[in-house]
């Protein structure tokens, strides 16, 4: 179903802390989706970012409104808070994330009842940790997901409100709660209940089954930009390059550079740690945006170089998706120089 205007929405309830992510996607919507409007909503809005806004970021709205769900949980009330607004679709976009074209032609020619999620960095689903999804839900498991989902990207419509009021109604479940309360980190907790994206799988696996799914695919659609490089394989960054087109995201998950000071440079861990970041496709795209951030804690991570960077850069003639492809290509040598030397010892 065609519609005039494309209606996205995000949430932060840091506005201060995440204001660089918050504005690079502000600022990617406003130069890619110029005629749709991004719905931010934040429970607290600094002056600063209100004005800011206002300057750079005309077509969004923001909406000063706090759901009962923290960070990534308020996910389903932001949606059903829209959708009572009178907005028939809502595309839900993390606020680690930017445009890279308009993504328009995602949704265009899309049945209402056809929900579209980001795939996952995985791309293969693990049908053992869906039984366990489900188990934790007391539910069964009625079917496997043609691969994992990433709700980074998400698109509903009023015809998936059930679902969204399920979903929501599960990420206020003690169970849930109890899970983020415990675990001081992520990889810590149940994996069924490491977030919302994990209690929306077993839905679509149990509850919901019936509801066609259509994936934004991994690679060629959306880049899950990793803390670690190699997670941005290097048959996805061929062909990103040589491609005519370009994806519609990039994902800055695992690592968000803007949120730690200078001294991560010395203090983080991980070899070639200094090199991805200054090669990471998503701060290639933010260095678009570097003069209208109006933020002054970019020289750190935005503008830092390295003489081995520098040269990856030059080599590659400043490809955002080749700039990498060395530093992938040393560590895979690496690994399997590791594991010859640890079956041979």
């Amino acid at each position: 179903m065609t519609r005039a205007i494309r209606h996205y929405a995000t949430f932060d309830d840091r506005p201060v802390r995440n204001a660089v992510g918050l504005k690079l996607l502000m600022l990617s919507v406003a130069e890619h989706a110029p005629d749709d409007v991004l719905h931010v909503v934040l429970p607290d809005v600094p002056e600063a970012l209100a004005d800011w806004i206002r300057r750079h970021a005309p077509q969004v709205q923001v909406h000063r409104w706090r759901p009962q769900g923290e960070g990534w949980s308020a996910k389903p009330e932001v949606l059903l808070y829209l959708m009572d607004q009178g907005i028939d679709e809502v595309i839900w976009l993390d606020a680690d994330l930017m445009l890279i074209r308009n993504p328009r032609p995602l949704w265009e020619e899309v049945p209402d009842e056809v929900l579209m999620v980001a795939e996952d960095l995985a791309r293969r689903y693990d049908a053992a940790l869906g039984d366990e999804k489900a188990r934790v839900w007391g539910y069964e498991k009625k079917r496997d997901l043609a691969t994992g989902l990433n709700s980074a990207v998400l698109r509903m419509t009023r015809q998936h409100r059930p679902l969204i009021e399920s979903w929501r109604s599960h990420l206020q479940d003690e169970r849930y709660l109890q899970a983020q309360r415990n675990y001081t980190g992520f990889v810590d907790r149940p994996r069924a209940l490491y977030g919302d994206q994990e209690v929306l799988d077993a839905l679509l696996i149990t509850c919901f089954a019936e509801i066609p799914i259509r994936f934004i695919r991994y690679g060629p659609e959306i880049i899950h930009d990793h803390r670690h490089f190699y997670a941005y394989t290097a048959r996805d960054r061929l062909r990103n390059a040589f491609r005519l087109t370009r994806p519609y995201f990039v994902h800055c998950t695992g690592f968000h550079p803007w949120l730690v000071g200078p001294s991560f440079h010395e203090d983080e861990g991980g070899e070639y740690f200094h090199e991805s970041v200054q090669l990471k496709p998503y701060v290639w795209y933010a260095r678009r945006y570097a003069d209208k951030l109006e933020e002054d804690n970019l020289d750190f991570w935005l503008h830092y170089r390295t003489p081995f960077g520098r040269l990856c850069q030059v080599l590659t003639l400043n490809n955002p998706h080749l700039q990498g492809l060395g530093l992938w290509l040393l560590d895979r040598y690496r690994r399997r120089r590791k594991r010859r030397w640890a079956h041979a010892h």
